[in-house]
């Protein structure tokens, strides 16, 4: 879609390989042949693709015995006969052979969104040859992408030197006495049969008889097709983007598309007509926000949009000529204005209807609107119903945003805010924005929130969650709004002291590296660590990427049981991303009015329930190490008189387990109040509870916490450093001692096989489309995830029923 809008071509393909062998095939048995079978996922869907592209209307062509590198080398060619320039969007280099003066190649740039073009000239600059002899180039050097052996002991840069100084395979061979050194020109003589072969193997045929002209190609997309398309696979962002294709065409019957734009009645109320929509308000109504900002210390309310009937809405500006910066209110410093006035007088009819707990609200990521409210002296009462909370609980793993979800359960495509604004150099700010069309865009969103209420709120009450969002996630808000609000001191001065600290220790465990590594270098630099470990000092490659021999935590933390230097690099770098993450960061993200960092708490994050933070993260801060404690004393009571509470369960999942379990050894060991991990091990290790060493327990304790995660025999060695025999033989042990957990953990397994979902005990599903997949990797993984949803999942509704009767209590 992205080419056709950047290079509106007038003829368009797609090419397709086939399944049958090619003529490389019948000439070479092994071309291609250590590829791995397709995966299962791609091969179910290439069905689901050929569909879609025809009914876009576009043409694909593929032939049996041929590449689609063959189709689209013919397709040029036959292009650039008419007197067409072509262009050749592709992945693999092999087209380059393909440029000319009238092709050109594009390219994905790695980790970029705009194409390379590659011309003549680009291909010059970039291997200095010439186009066609790419393929001699290919043929002496090999590919082992597609098995082409080119030449034994022909590398690529002896191939490229060959081609520069020759110019072709047939002027090398015609002058073997010129090749030096003598053991290249050997190399070249013993593999010229595999050199000819290779060639042919290399080399994209342009003479391939496929009857179609160009023509034949017109590129006109069928809009309605298109956007039916987009529906169907929930490509929603592209709905939103071609929509309007359809709209546009006078020619065709829209009807039967499923695409639709909010066409409600949404009107402005100008501050001094507020009065006259009071009463409509006392018996319930969605809200939304229009603010200045996502910070809530910082956001401002530049408009109030209010829907109490489906298809209607109101929205209420209330800066429509005052720039936001000049309106301050509540907590803002304010400057005397008729604006002003009239600001503060909507705020003064609105906050006995906002602050009733006996009017029904309704909100779309509510925990927003109260913080916001509350800068202005308003404390937000009576929410029943939020719409992204709903949303999550109906399908947690669908995007829970008000436009995501109009479309996914309305089949409406809202407008956007760059559509509203605009984009870039041309965007407005939404005050510049005429009242009538924030209106339109403000008022969809009261609306749609109402709708949706509608459709969700009564399918979740009556459902396995209906306790859950009502006793639970709905009073959430509330708290984790008051958390966000009230935000959390820093003692900036301790972590300016803690950066020194810190810059030393890193400066030290520098040293330790250089000193066990015999050299200097760059600690940052992939490449460089490489060639230390690797290379100087031979350290087992344990792991290859696309870039090259790995140096990821995962291999040092393997290697650091026999290599001290790895063990040193893994503090080297937990030092530097410390450093860099809180001591650095935190001071920054205080706010200047308040002294305090406001995180911003995410009650729809994660799948389990459980809450995630972010801008800054609170919840990741390390705790078992002197380092990390450090940092967590940067965190201070707000006044000197006053404290801070931690208020937590203790082993809260493994009690769940014993309880979900019904296990009784690990229920009368709860229940005896004896240490658990200790007890585990007793068990485990057939040993006296006096007699266990610290060493049994801590290995105890890794598999009491590893069982909730469904550890594996492996994933148990590398946290404890033990054998794969050994830790097989501790989790045996395990299963022995506290039979109730195998039993349970299988049960759950086998019932998430039958409903493609698990669920917590407070009626949380969560989906597991992979439980049956045919795929072992994946379905392992819903299998463990079906386990911890139950234990991990049930913990997190435990810890916000806790947060919610604790902030009760205060």
């Amino acid at each position: 879609m992205r080419a056709l809008d950047e290079y509106k071509p007038e003829y368009c393909a797609i090419c397709f390989d086939r399944k049958e062998p090619t003529f490389r095939h019948l000439l070479y048995t092994e071309y291609k042949g250590h590829r791995p079978p397709a995966p299962v996922d791609f091969v179910s869907q290439m069905p689901i693709l050929d569909q879609l592209i025809d009914r876009v209307g576009m043409t694909r062509l593929s032939l049996a015995g041929y590449e689609a590198d063959d189709l689209l080398g013919t397709l040029a060619d036959k292009a650039n006969a008419h007197g067409i320039d072509a262009l050749i969007m592709t992945g693999d280099r092999d087209a380059f052979q393909l440029v000319g003066p009238h092709t050109t190649v594009l390219m994905n740039k790695k980790g970029v969104s705009e194409l390379d073009h590659f011309t003549p000239d680009a291909i010059r600059e970039k291997y200095g040859l010439e186009p066609a002899q790419l393929i001699d180039l290919k043929a002496f050097q090999g590919d082992s992408s597609d098995n082409i052996p080119g030449v034994p002991g022909i590398g690529e840069k002896t191939a490229l030197n060959l081609m520069t100084a020759f110019g072709s395979m047939d002027a090398v061979y015609r002058r073997l006495d010129d090749v030096t050194p003598e053991r290249i020109k050997q190399k070249l003589i013993d593999g010229r049969d595999l050199a000819m072969m290779s060639r042919k193997l290399a080399e994209i045929d342009r003479h391939v008889p496929i009857k179609v002209n160009v023509e034949d190609l017109v590129c006109k997309l069928d809009w309605v097709g298109t956007i039916q398309c987009f529906n169907e696979f929930g490509f929603k962002t592209l709905v939103q983007k071609y929509g309007r294709r359809v709209e546009g065409e006078a020619s065709v019957d829209t009807t039967s598309v499923e695409i639709e734009r909010p066409k409600g009645h949404y009107r402005c109320v100008m501050p001094d007509e507020i009065e006259s929509i009071l009463p409509e308000l006392k018996s319930g109504f969605a809200v939304d926000l229009e603010t200045t900002s996502l910070n809530i210390r910082d956001a401002q309310i530049v408009g109030i949009a209010l829907s109490w009937k489906v298809d209607q809405a109101v929205y209420i500006p209330l800066n429509r000529y005052v720039k936001i910066p000049k309106l301050q209110v509540g907590l803002f410093e304010t400057e005397e204005s008729e604006e002003l006035h009239q600001h503060s007088r909507v705020i003064e009819l609105l906050k006995p209807i906002l602050e009733d707990p006996k009017i029904p609200k309704i909100t779309h990521n509510g925990k927003y609107e109260i913080s916001v409210f509350r800068n202005y002296g308003v404390r937000l009462a009576g929410i029943v119903s939020d719409t992204m909370v709903s949303g999550f609980l109906t399908n947690p793993l669908q995007k829970v945003g008000l436009k995501e979800m109009a479309q996914a359960y309305l089949g409406i495509t809202m407008q956007t805010y760059p559509e509203l604004v605009g984009t870039g150099k041309q965007a407005k700010e939404l005050t510049e924005v005429a009242c009538e069309a924030v209106a339109q865009y403000a008022g969809a969103d009261a609306d749609m929130t109402l709708r949706l209420s509608d459709t969700l709120d009564s399918d979740v009450k009556a459902g396995p969650a209906g306790r859950l969002y009502q006793e639970i996630e709905l009073p959430i808000l509330e708290v984790l709004a008051d958390m966000e609000y009230t935000g959390v001191a820093i003692d900036t001065a301790y972590l300016r002291h803690l950066h020194g600290d810190y810059s030393a220790w890193l400066k030290e465990a520098e040293s330790d590296i250089f000193k066990a590594a015999g050299t200097t270098f760059n600690i940052s630099s992939t490449k460089q660590l490489a060639e230390v470990l690797y290379d100087q000092l031979g350290l087992p490659v344990l792991k290859k990427t696309k870039t090259g021999r790995s140096t990821d935590s995962e291999v040092l933390e393997e290697l650091q049981h026999n290599y001290p230097i790895a063990a040193l690099l893994l503090r080297y770098r937990k030092l530097e991303k410390l450093l860099n993450t809180y001591v650095d960061s935190l001071p920054k993200l205080v706010n200047p009015r308040t002294n305090r960092v406001h995180t911003s708490f995410n009650p729809t994050g994660a799948v389990t329930g459980r809450l995630s933070s972010t801008n800054p993260n609170l919840q990741n801060i390390p705790i078992r190490d002197p380092e990390g404690m450090a940092i967590r004393g940067a965190f201070v009571p707000s006044t000197h008189e006053g404290v801070i509470i931690s208020a937590d369960y203790s082993q809260i999942e493994l009690r769940l387990m014993a309880h979900l379990s019904e296990d009784p050894a690990m229920i009368e060991a709860f229940n005896r109040h004896e240490d658990i991990h200790r007890s585990t091990a007793a068990r485990i290790f057939n040993v006296p509870l006096s007699e266990v060493t610290k060493e049994q327990r801590y290995k105890a304790k890794a598999v009491n916490f590893g069982i909730i995660y469904g550890i594996s025999a492996f994933g148990l060695s590398q946290n404890i450093g033990v054998s794969r025999a050994e830790a097989k033989a501790i989790i045996d042990g395990y299963f022995d001692a506290f039979p109730g957990v195998k039993r349970f953990m299988e049960s759950t397994i086998e019932a998430a096989r039958t409903e493609m979902s698990v669920r917590t005990e407070y009626g949380r599903v969560r989906p597991l489309p992979e439980i049956n997949d045919r795929n072992p990797g994946r379905r392992q993984f819903a299998e463990r995830t079906a386990v911890n949803t139950r234990v991990q999942g049930t913990a997190a509704d435990l810890i916000k029923i806790a947060m919610v009767r604790i902030f009760d209590r205060f």
